[in-house]
């Protein structure tokens, strides 16, 4: 196995508890370039996994991209990608629910101040 191979640790991404925000430390253009994602991330560190640990210009690009130094895992390549498919699809459903949300409340908004143009002081409420 290349993970025994490569001294580096073997990660399997269906019993994994991924952390979900720190998968989004890397964007998804960038993980599905380097077929990586970010499952963890500690106080001096990020976990990332990777289906080929030995592409060392894939390695370097993604440790660019990271504030963090990358402690570097194998995963298989097909979890990798569906997880990516899974994660970043799910926050970006997340935010189209939410501009269309927006959209709606801006569209059913109506002017407060202009619900008392109309009305004279002789129709007001009298409070005692």
């Amino acid at each position: 196995m290349l993970a025994e191979q490569l001294q580096i640790k073997f990660i399997d991404l269906v019993r994994f508890k991924i952390n979900t925000e720190a998968v989004h430390s890397l964007t998804e253009m960038n993980a599905r370039r380097f077929r990586a994602l970010v499952i963890d991330e500690k106080e001096d560190h990020y976990l990332v996994v990777m289906a080929d640990p030995t592409d060392l210009d894939k390695f370097d690009s993604l440790q660019e991209k990271l504030d963090k130094p990358v402690q570097l895992c194998v995963a298989i390549e097909s979890e990798i990608l569906a997880n990516i498919d899974n994660l970043y699809r799910a926050s970006n459903e997340i935010s189209s629910l939410a501009e269309e949300l927006t959209d709606e409340l801006v569209d059913d908004s109506f002017d407060l101040p202009g619900l008392n143009e109309n009305v004279s002081n002789e129709e007001a409420p009298v409070a005692k």
